[in-house]
């Protein structure tokens, strides 16, 4: 059936407007001894409230914040910029695309951005915003763009059609975020979006090299390379001294420049954080030098070290940890 009227009476948040409306509907009755028991009524809420001129999109004032945030957002994705695109999203804000896990947390997203703006260009033909609605700190944005993703390294194009539904929140900080950035394509996906643990063999490989690095930088007695590896909060815990910060690192380390100094080192364990931002290596390590009576001396004992991503994508070391067996002995011949 259609109703048709006159809005001539109130409804809630929506004074008389004296408008004119035809709103199809579907009614179902139920009947019991022939008398109707039980009805039910559907109908398009939303047709309805557009032809009493009802506003279905924020006050430009009140969204302005929200376009400032997608500005930013599209600055970000046009120049590649992982840490620009975590920014705008909530610590504990979300990525979720088709075919793969929710990517979870700022450093998530983070690793996720880094990865994907590093592999394509996005090049859009068309943006349209379907649905606004701000609501106090609470907003959401249904949308949709087309276009193609350019791989960086060279190919054919990847063609997309996607739609679009973002959960946004000021939280304490009073600055739009993500809380969630949603999206799933209108056609038959043709793009694979590749999240699975390959980012996690990569950086395990990057922890690896890193840690050889570092170790080549002491067997060299090259103490300025070996500090380098060390974040700028980092700490040393090492066997009969306080924690040394890295500021105090290059007086506490002299004494790996002596020529008698010599160490190595064997790696036996890489874990990698599913963020890709955080990973530790151990193994043990041996050293030898000569004391200050003159004697040859040998420590063995094990490592830990705990690495951090830098912005640059560099892994430097924010804890590292020596643990010996014994106490330094006489070499013996």
């Amino acid at each position: 059936m259609v109703f048709t009227g006159v809005h001539g009476g109130d409804l809630p948040e929506v004074p008389a407007t004296g408008r004119t409306f035809r709103l199809p509907a579907t009614v179902v009755y139920r009947l019991v001894d022939g008398k109707i028991v039980e009805e039910n009524e559907a109908y398009d809420e939303l047709d309805l409230m557009k032809q009493l001129g009802m506003k279905l999109v924020p006050e430009r004032e009140e969204a302005k914040g929200v376009e400032d945030l997608y500005k930013r957002f599209g600055a970000a994705i046009a120049s590649r910029n992982a840490d620009e695109y975590a920014a705008l999203f909530a610590e504990d804000g979300a990525v979720m695309v088709p075919d793969v896990p929710v990517i979870a947390g700022r450093a998530a997203v983070r690793e996720w951005a880094r990865r994907f703006l590093g592999s394509w260009r996005i090049e859009a033909d068309a943006v349209h915003v379907d649905q606004l609605v701000v609501d106090g700190s609470l907003a959401f944005r249904r949308w949709k763009a087309s276009g193609r993703y350019v791989p960086t390294a060279g190919g054919e194009p990847v063609p997309i059609d996607q739609k679009y539904l973002d959960v946004l929140t000021t939280g304490t900080s009073g600055t739009w975020q993500f809380a969630a950035h949603t999206e799933s394509s209108n056609t038959k996906a043709q793009f694979n979006w590749d999240w699975d643990d390959r980012h996690l063999q990569q950086a395990e490989e990057e922890l690896r090299s890193a840690d050889a690095a570092w170790e080549k930088a002491a067997e060299t007695r090259d103490l300025e390379a070996y500090i380098s590896f060390f974040a700028a909060d980092a700490l040393l815990l090492w066997p009969d001294r306080p924690p040394v910060d890295t500021k105090d690192a290059r007086a506490a380390l002299s004494g790996i420049t002596s020529p008698t100094y010599h160490v190595t080192r064997k790696l036996s364990r890489v874990e990698v954080a599913h963020s890709g931002e955080f990973g530790y290596t151990s193994g043990r390590y041996e050293q030898a030098f000569t004391g200050q009576d003159g004697i040859r001396m040998r420590e063995q004992g094990r490592y830990t070290i705990v690495w951090r991503r830098q912005g640059d994508g560099r892994w430097k070391s924010v804890v590292d940890m020596y643990n010996r067996d014994a106490p330094a002995a006489p070499e013996t011949k």
